[in-house]
């Protein structure tokens, strides 16, 4: 699968959510995505550069996104909670299979961002990126989606390749406590 258009990508996410989102579970609902795709095939599946902050992973390239496509998206700006609610215009837009395949893989793993968005933001925190960069305090700093999940994939494969010899779990104990 080849780079997706992000507005292609932030349709079928809305397509999947009701034709709408907040713009912070939009943005984090996308993070998902492209680590997912990073851990399945070693590439992220859009261009957004993620920067850490201090509420997860950041992109400016969602919403401008969304503003530069108006005929696609509408956006209710809301300035008592200075959020941004995401509309999509037309709910019958035909979403490309991979892409749709993708996300209902990832929305069948994580708590629903619409009626359970605590236990999201908690998901998305506990993700690999995330718990990398949280041992550094800076904020603003660009994730290596890539670079992570191919890390955790190579991990997860020795795991599985290893797991079940007998002295695998005192080598594991070992490397943890030297």
């Amino acid at each position: 699968m080849e780079k997706i258009k992000l507005e292609n990508i932030i349709c079928a996410v809305l397509k999947k959510y009701d034709g709408h989102m907040y713009n912070s579970t939009l943005t984090k609902f996308i993070y998902l995505i492209d680590i997912t795709n990073s851990y399945n095939t070693g590439w992220q599946l859009t261009n957004v550069k993620w920067i850490k902050e201090k509420y997860g992973p950041f992109s400016w390239d969602i919403i401008r996104t969304v503003e530069k496509f108006p005929t696609l998206f509408n956006i209710q700006y809301d300035a008592a909670t200075n959020t941004k609610h995401i509309f999509l215009k037309d709910n019958t837009l035909t979403i490309d299979t991979a892409i749709s395949n993708l996300i209902s893989e990832i929305a069948a793993k994580v708590p629903n961002p619409h009626n359970e968005i605590d236990a999201f933001v908690e998901y998305i925190y506990k993700t690999p990126p995330m718990l990398h960069l949280s041992f550094e305090r800076t904020f603003g700093q660009e994730i290596d989606i890539e670079g992570i999940m191919q890390a955790e994939r190579s991990i997860d494969e020795i795991d599985e390749e290893y797991s079940n010899e007998p002295d695998f779990d005192e080598a594991l104990e070992y490397l943890a406590n030297n």
